[in-house]
């Protein structure tokens, strides 16, 4: 059954991948998003598009305007990194919506240390099933293959007999 899932999931993460591309491309999205958030992004080899920012740093320079929560664990930073980041994404809001991109496209934060960095992922919507299920797919696959071959040796075994 993951076999089935994960080989369903990877074609349609694909179609989706190939339109991203194109209006990656096209539109160039990558540098919007990279001048929007003022931190470069990069592009891994499944198609996800990825920075570290810290909301703290402004060309190069300490804010002073950084919001600090305190929390159980110590000062925390994450709302106020969560709030930076969406507000700099609706800057190219009129982008992703002239290519109908909100259905196509999802984003994690996650906080990386305690000096406020943040991972910024933008992904295809699709990619988290293919990722979740691939590994069971490659168990089952082995298991199809592993039995295949065992009742191939065992067929050309008893036809040598005869």
């Amino acid at each position: 059954m993951k076999l089935y899932r994960f080989i369903k999931g990877y074609l349609q993460n694909r179609k989706y991948q190939k339109i991203l591309n194109k209006v990656y491309e096209e539109d160039e999205i990558i540098a919007k998003l990279s001048f929007a958030l003022g931190s470069q992004f990069r592009r891994d080899w499944i198609g996800r598009l990825y920075t570290v920012i810290n909301p703290a740093i402004k060309d190069g320079k300490y804010d002073y305007t950084q919001v600090y929560e305190y929390a159980q664990e110590g000062y925390d930073t994450t709302e106020h990194a969560q709030q930076w980041i969406v507000e700099r994404l609706s800057a190219i809001q009129t982008v992703i919506q002239t290519n109908n991109l909100f259905d196509v496209l999802s984003f994690t934060i996650k906080k990386l240390d305690d000096e406020g960095n943040y991972l910024f992922v933008v992904y295809p919507v699709t990619l988290p099933e293919v990722l979740e299920t691939w590994k069971g797919a490659a168990i089952q696959a082995g298991l199809i293959v592993g039995a295949g071959t065992t009742l191939g040796i065992f067929w050309q075994q008893l036809l040598t007999l005869f």
